[in-house]
């Protein structure tokens, strides 16, 4: 798993430890929480991309005739 994912997890349940331990307000932890998993959500969107596109990169310089995949619509685009 990557490491930003890993760490906005583990500050989201550091904040809802606080409310157990440190006795602070449940709404508060809660929304901190929250904020570091939605962070955490937005970095994994982006590394799906990223690797997405790195793939992607990969597939366009192979050697291969890719319009002979599906009849032509895998991919319909004459590349130059």
């Amino acid at each position: 798993m990557p490491v930003e994912l890993l760490f906005e997890i583990h500050s989201a349940f550091d904040h809802l430890k606080r409310i157990h331990v440190d006795n602070d307000p449940e709404a508060k932890c809660a929304e901190k929480a929250f904020s570091h998993l939605k962070r955490g959500l937005l970095d994994a969107f982006k590394l799906k991309l990223m690797y997405h596109n790195k793939d992607y990169e990969k597939l366009l310089k192979l050697k291969t005739d890719l319009r002979l995949i599906d009849n032509g619509k895998f991919f319909p685009l004459v590349l130059n």
